[in-house]
């Protein structure tokens, strides 16, 4: 079962400013940027549930706020418009791009979506040069037709978007610093997974920090893994966590 809902100042800062592009409308270009494993994505699954589809069975069609997608392996124009086609439930035309492009905007304007969200972006740095451009040309036109807004969900590479999309706007979620905050944290997500039977986990505040490289979901992984023990736990057990930048570097040692 996955953790409930874990507020803090910076991702309910990030939800003020999504929800006031969704309140705002216009076809502005946003990125949700953050190291690997910090909650890009469980932000983005609060905002879908603070917005959900809307079915009405008076209402001319289903309205879908916030249409959300997850990006291809590349940047492949003609199947990510077939993907987002199936998730509004339109039916899948066959034709050419402009064809496609042109029906899914009215498809889009017709279930009232303003965002439209794609996690795992960096995906679409992959390919050629010309792949990338023609891709982000293509979505840049869809969102200017249907007068939506796009919020591209990535890790860091994402800033080298700049060269593409100058005009996009960054929300940051950068990994947690030591401090109170960070502490907080600990001892919030210890209550959570373990009803704080475990004692002060943030007295280990500093052992954790440098484990988890001040990733959330490193730290609730940490926290759920150590509440699974029997007894109390201590440092020893803690120094068993093998940071994300290391595991990352064994893998790359081994593909």
């Amino acid at each position: 079962m996955p953790l409930e809902w874990i507020p803090y100042s910076r991702a309910t800062e990030i939800l003020r400013q999504l929800e006031e592009i969704l309140q705002h409308g216009g076809s502005g270009l946003y990125l949700l940027v953050g190291p690997p494993n910090n909650g890009k994505t469980a932000i983005l699954d609060r905002f879908l549930q603070n917005y959900p589809v809307s079915v009405d069975r008076f209402a001319e069609c289903t309205q879908i706020p916030i249409l959300s997608l997850n990006a291809p392996p590349r940047p492949a124009l003609g199947r990510f418009l077939q993907s987002a086609l199936a998730k509004t439930g339109a039916l899948v035309l066959g034709g050419d791009r402009p064809t496609m492009m042109s029906y899914l905007a009215t498809i889009l304007e017709r279930i009232g979506t303003r965002i439209l969200a794609v996690d795992d972006a960096q995906n679409l740095l992959a390919g050629a040069r010309w792949e990338q451009q023609e891709f982000w040309a293509g979505l840049r036109e869809l969102t200017e037709r249907a007068r939506v807004s796009l919020l591209l969900i990535g890790t860091l590479e994402l800033c080298q978007l700049e060269r593409l999309l100058p005009t996009a706007h960054f929300l940051p979620l950068p990994a947690w610093p030591l401090d109170d905050g960070f502490r907080e944290m600990i001892r919030l997500v210890e209550r959570r997974v373990s009803g704080g039977r475990h004692g002060d986990a943030a007295a280990h505040a500093a052992i954790m920090h440098r484990l988890t490289e001040g990733r959330l979901g490193e730290l609730i992984s940490l926290l759920t893994t150590l509440s699974n023990e029997a007894g109390p736990w201590d440092c020893r057990q803690l120094q068993q966590w093998i940071p994300p930048s290391e595991r990352f570097a064994r893998l790359d040692d081994v593909l």
